[in-house]
């Protein structure tokens, strides 16, 4: 069994957040991992700006997640992603392509971790999740 501190090479936890969370939230877990020495990735999303309307999509959290991922993926990191909550429907839509074997001579996602995540099929969408329409809850009320 692999684990993060015994993989080859550099090493390093990706962590996605919730739609409506920032780094901050997830201080305790961060903090704890790196107590252990290892390296914590943990970036505000771009939908999460606060702005009214809303001026980015989830396509802008794809390609946020993606470069992140690519740019740690060249430099030879094994990456153990954590996706919690909205951040399982990046990680499914964004990391296909980064996945190795923890045994992989290059960098890539070698690990995923869910916290109650969105988990969707290929094709599907977070209102498909929901039998084809979102809950009130997830629903703006500005729009």
């Amino acid at each position: 069994m692999s684990t993060i501190s015994s993989m080859a090479g550099l090493n390093a936890v990706l962590l996605i957040t919730g739609a409506w969370h920032v780094p901050e939230h997830y201080y305790k877990l961060i903090h704890e991992l790196e107590s252990h020495d290892i390296r914590v990735i943990c970036e505000r999303l771009p939908t999460n700006n606060n702005a009214v309307p809303p001026n980015k999509t989830i396509q802008d959290d794809i390609d946020f997640v993606k470069d992140i991922v690519s740019k740690e993926v060249a430099a030879g990191t094994y990456l153990t992603v954590i996706a919690h909550s909205w951040g399982g429907m990046l990680a499914s839509a964004a990391l296909a392509d980064f996945v190795v074997s923890p045994e992989s001579k290059e960098g890539g996602v070698t690990d995923m971790i869910f916290i109650a995540a969105f988990i969707p099929s290929e094709n599907d969408s977070l209102a498909g999740l929901f039998g084809g329409k979102l809950p009130p809850a997830l629903v703006s009320l500005s729009i």
